[in-house]
């Protein structure tokens, strides 16, 4: 059974409804970083047997990932931990969990907070000004 909802999420939806200006929140850190992590938990939980040294190998190239990428967001360090510790229904979905749970929750996410942000009347996604 594929997860409706993964826990990192809630800390997305934090970002995304909260503090919606924050550089952690905009549209490429949050699709860029949920997805580049969630492909390196599932390979380093693929590839390597101890779920610990797996774990922290993840969370550890998925920010070295998300850093290189200029697509920081905090709560994908989590989605990296959960391939790898999301238990047997996560392991089963192999790759298949960067496209779904992890890339259609990361979008439906993402476009309602674009609704709601137009809807209260606030800019979002903000641009840098420079």
């Amino acid at each position: 059974m594929i997860p409706l909802l993964v826990a990192p999420m809630g800390a997305s939806a934090v970002l995304l409804f909260g503090v919606p200006a924050s550089p952690l929140a905009q549209p490429w850190s949050i699709i860029g970083g949920n997805l580049v992590s969630a492909a390196v938990g599932v390979a380093c939980g693929t590839w390597i047997a101890d779920p610990v040294q797996a774990g922290a190998l993840a969370v550890a190239l998925a920010i070295c990932a998300m850093f290189a990428l200029r697509c920081v967001h905090p709560p994908s360090g989590a989605v990296a931990l959960t391939a790898v510790l999301g238990g047997p229904a996560i392991h089963a979905m192999g790759y298949h969990f960067i496209l779904e749970p992890i890339a259609v929750q990361s979008f439906a996410l993402l476009t309602a907070a674009i609704v709601f942000h137009l809807v209260t009347g606030h800019r979002y996604p903000h641009v840098a000004v420079q």
